[in-house]
């Protein structure tokens, strides 16, 4: 039987295998038909990486190169984006362990994924921070660090447009749009 930690192992290993994906960058990603058959390998590693220990999380982490932490970026920005569009909380929460993936970032870029799904958890119907807490051991000490930052500013320098993203559109036809 193969462990979860060599699944998801494999699942990086097969992402970071298939190279540059056209399109798949935080600026093109609302012009993507959702799901691509590329996330499906994405919504598997991010399906096993919580079933491993922190140690494994840790050798996982050290995998993803930039390209590959891009593409957890992107993802979590879409799981954010289909999650407010059918308002369910389990996009958005896969959208965090997404996040949680992606070990080579700005922090910038993560304050603002950040924003997004603090916007599409409340639109979700569920709070943020209740989203949050239950994947919170997932984060590394950065990341956590990061996560608290954004937790601790007012509400105002909480929004999307804050870290200039607009949600434009309501229902199915809502987009996170970079401006």
């Amino acid at each position: 039987m193969i462990s979860a930690l060599e699944k998801c192992r494999a699942l990086l290993v097969e992402l970071d295998d298939r190279g540059y994906q056209a399109g798949y960058n935080l600026f093109d990603f609302n012009s993507l038909q959702y799901p691509l058959e590329f996330e499906s390998v994405l919504s598997q590693a991010c399906s096993l990486f919580p079933l491993v220990t922190e140690a494994d999380r840790g050798q996982l982490r050290s995998k993803p190169g930039s390209d590959l932490s891009g593409y957890f970026l992107v993802y979590a920005a879409r799981l954010a984006t289909e999650g407010a569009r059918r308002k369910e909380c389990d996009y958005v929460h896969k959208g965090f362990v997404a996040l949680a993936l992606a070990n080579r970032y700005d922090s910038r870029d993560i304050l603002a994924l950040l924003a997004v799904l603090a916007d599409a958890s409340n639109r979700t119907g569920k709070d943020f921070h209740t989203i949050l807490s239950e994947v919170r051991t997932l984060f590394t000490d950065r990341q956590r660090k990061t996560v608290d930052a954004f937790i601790e500013r007012n509400p105002a320098m909480k929004s999307v447009s804050r870290f200039g993203w607009n949600a434009v559109g309501e229902g199915s036809e809502l987009k996170y749009v970079f401006s």
